[in-house]
């Protein structure tokens, strides 16, 4: 049986239930998403131009930090967008223990 961390690396799905069957993201919040990713690949691409005009480390640290702090609430709104679709309606179909089991290790992958 593969491993969570043997998924990872292999660039394998860890979902533990079929995520052909989920809901997608609300177009509004898809759109939301689509837009913030945007910005965060210029936010990117502008730390790569700092760093080749050779720009004080700490003003790349702190773009770094920006850009991962985007990065992390791009995550959160899915996180929450998957939490009251698709483990809400595994727990009303009763399959609500193999999601909870997902939401764990998505939890514990997305924390570190």
């Amino acid at each position: 049986m593969k491993t969570s961390d043997d998924r990872e690396t292999s660039g394998e799905s860890s979902s533990l239930i079929d995520g052909a069957n989920s809901p997608p993201l609300p177009a509004r919040n898809r759109q939301d998403l689509i837009n913030r990713m945007r910005r965060l690949e210029g936010q990117v691409r502008g730390i790569t131009k700092m760093i080749e005009d050779e720009r004080y480390c700490v003003d790349i640290l702190f773009q770094i930090s920006a850009a991962r702090a985007g990065l992390q609430k791009v995550g959160l709104s899915i996180l929450e967008n998957h939490t009251r679709g698709c483990v809400t309606s595994a727990i009303k179909e009763n399959r609500g223990d193999e999601m909870v089991a997902e939401l764990i290790d998505v939890l514990d992958r997305f924390m570190k």
